[in-house]
C-alpha cells in the first residue's frame, strides 16, 4: 500500500508537471510574435493554424488516462516512465507571414535618385542573392573604413569569394617627411561582423598613382598586386596568413644613362592586359610607354610619347591620354606606330582615359580641370556629345565604366558628388543616381566580379557604396 500511495503521489507530480509545462509553453508561444518562425512545422503541405490555450488544455486532459495506464505499465515492467509529451505550438499568422516574406531588398545603397532619373539597369549575381553562410544580419548599403592617413590609390580584388569582397587603398601623404612613407592596406568585408575590416598593412613607399589586381577570378591563382609610383612594383598577398609580399620593382632605364638611379621619372599610371595577364602596361611622366612581363621581371618595350601620358589597355591595343590634348592607340606588339583618336579642340591636357569594357569602340576622356566627361567612338574617330558638363560644382577627380553594362559610367568630384550616368539616355541633363559624401571625393573604382559595388576615397576615408 504504500508503495502505491508513492506511485500515486510521483504521477500527480507528473501530471501537475506535464500540465505546468503545457500552459509555459502556449503562454511563451502567444508572447513571441514572429521570433520562431523558423520553427514552425507542416503537416501534408500545409501550416497549421493556430490553437487557442483552451483547446490545447482539453487536449491534455483527455490523454491522462492513457498517460497514466502507459506509466503504470512501465512501472511493472521495471522500467522509467516515458517524460510526458506536450502538443507543439504552432506559429500565428502573423509568424507564418514572417516566414514566408523575403527581407526588404532596397538597395538604394544612400544614392539619393535624381529627380527625373530612373533606376540603375544593374545585372545582378544570383550567387550574391544566394549566401553560402548564413550570418544574423543583411548587408549595409555603405561601409566605411577610417585610416588615419589620406587615401588615393584603390583596386578592387577579381576573386569571386561570394559574400565577401576585397580591396587594396594606398595612402597619400601630403607632407615631406613622410612623403616617402606611405601604405598599403588591404581591406575585407567580414560577413559574421557585418564590417569593413583591415587584414593587412604593408609599407609601400611613396604614394601609388595606379593599383590593380591580377585579372585572375580563380581563387587558386595567387593575389596579384601591382602598382605604381616610383617604380612598378609587384606584391603578393597570402590569403592564409593575411601578409603581403614585394616580390619585384621593375625600373626603366633612363634615356640619359647617366642619370642616377634615384633621378628616374615617377610612373602615372598601369593597367593589365586581361588576355594575357603577364603583361603589364605602364606610363611614366617622363612621356614613356612601356610593356613589362612580371613574371620575367623584364621590360619588353617602350615607347617615346609626346608629352606624359595616362593609358589604359584593352587585349593587345592600349591608348594614351597626353598632356597636349590627344588620345592615341598603340598595339602592343609594336610600338612604333600610333593612331590619334582624339585631339581637343582647346588643347587641355587630358588626365584620365577610361575603356568602356562592353562596348570596347567607346572611350572616355576627361579634360584636366574640366567639370565635363567627353566619349569618343573609335570607329568613327568622332567625339561624342559630353555626358555632363553642368551637374558637378567642381572639377571631376575620376570616372569608372561600369564592368558589367555598356551603358553606366560614374563620375567624382571636388564637390563631393560621386554620380552614375546612363550614357545611351538623351538630353543627358541629369544622372540617374547621386551620392553624397562627407569630403572631396578623389578616386572611384567599380568592382568587376560584384557589380553592385563601387569604392569611393575621401580624405581618410573609404567607402563601399551598394547601388
Amino acid at each position: 500500500m504504500k508503495r502505491e500511495s508513492n506511485e500515486t503521489v510521483e504521477n500527480a507530480k507528473r501530471e501537475s508537471n506535464s500540465s505546468s509545462s503545457a500552459a509555459a509553453a502556449a503562454t511563451a508561444s502567444g508572447a513571441t510574435n514572429g521570433v520562431s518562425a523558423s520553427a514552425s512545422t507542416e503537416i501534408n503541405g500545409q501550416h497549421q493554424g493556430p490553437r487557442s490555450n483552451d483547446s490545447k488544455t482539453s487536449s491534455s486532459d483527455s490523454k491522462t488516462p492513457r498517460l497514466q495506464e502507459q506509466q503504470q505499465q512501465h512501472q511493472q515492467n521495471g522500467h522509467h516512465p516515458p517524460p510526458p509529451h506536450s502538443t507543439s505550438s504552432q506559429p500565428s499568422q502573423s509568424q507564418s507571414a514572417a516566414s514566408t516574406s523575403s527581407p526588404g531588398e532596397n538597395r538604394g545603397f544612400k544614392l539619393t535618385q535624381a529627380p527625373t532619373g530612373s533606376a540603375i539597369d544593374t545585372t545582378s549575381l544570383n550567387a550574391l542573392q544566394q549566401k553560402t553562410t548564413t550570418p544574423a544580419h543583411k548587408k549595409k548599403e555603405i561601409y566605411r573604413y577610417t585610416g588615419k592617413d589620406a587615401f588615393y590609390g584603390c583596386a578592387w580584388s577579381n576573386k569571386y569569394m561570394g559574400d565577401s569582397f576585397r580591396i587594396a587603398v594606398c595612402t597619400c601623404v601630403d607632407d615631406n617627411e613622410r612623403f616617402d612613407k606611405n601604405r598599403i592596406s588591404i581591406l575585407e568585408y567580414d560577413e559574421y561582423k557585418n564590417e569593413l575590416i583591415e587584414r593587412c598593412n604593408f609599407e609601400h613607399g611613396f604614394p601609388a598613382t595606379s593599383m590593380m589586381m591580377n585579372p585572375s577570378k580563380s581563387l587558386d591563382s595567387p593575389e596579384i598586386l601591382a602598382t605604381a609610383s616610383n617604380g612598378l612594383k609587384i606584391f603578393k598577398y597570402d590569403r592564409t596568413s593575411q601578409t603581403a609580399t614585394l616580390e619585384a620593382t621593375m625600373i626603366s632605364k633612363p634615356y640619359n644613362m647617366s642619370a642616377a638611379i634615384k633621378d628616374v621619372s615617377p610612373y602615372t599610371c598601369l593597367d593589365w592586359l586581361e588576355v594575357s595577364p603577364e603583361y603589364i602596361a605602364t606610363s611614366c611622366i617622363d612621356s614613356t610607354c612601356s610593356i613589362w612581363n612580371i613574371e620575367y621581371g623584364v621590360e619588353l618595350n617602350r615607347v617615346k610619347c609626346s608629352i606624359k601620358t595616362q593609358l589604359i589597355a584593352h587585349e593587345k591595343s592600349f591608348a594614351t591620354a597626353s598632356e597636349d590634348g590627344s588620345v592615341r592607340l598603340f598595339d602592343a606588339r609594336n610600338l612604333e606606330h600610333s593612331t590619334i583618336l582624339y585631339d581637343d579642340p582647346k588643347r587641355r591636357p587630358l588626365n584620365h582615359i577610361a575603356w568602356n569594357k562592353q562596348e570596347p569602340y567607346t572611350i572616355a576622356i576627361l579634360p584636366h580641370g574640366s567639370m565635363e566627361v567627353l566619349m569618343i567612338d573609335i570607329r568613327r574617330l568622332q567625339i561624342r556629345d559630353p555626358i555632363a558638363y553642368n551637374n558637378h560644382n567642381a572639377v571631376i577627380n575620376a570616372m569608372a565604366w561600369a564592368p558589367h553594362s555598356s551603358i553606366h559610367h560614374v563620375t567624382c568630384g571636388a564637390d563631393s558628388q560621386a554620380l552614375i550616368w546612363q550614357t545611351d539616355r538623351y538630353p543627358r541633363e541629369e544622372p540617374i543616381l547621386a551620392y553624397k559624401a562627407t569630403g572631396e571625393i578623389t578616386n572611384v573604382k567599380w568592382s568587376r566580379t560584384q557589380s553592385e559595388w563601387i569604392a569611393i576615397c575621401f580624405g581618410n576615408c573609404v567607402e563601399v557604396l551598394r547601388v
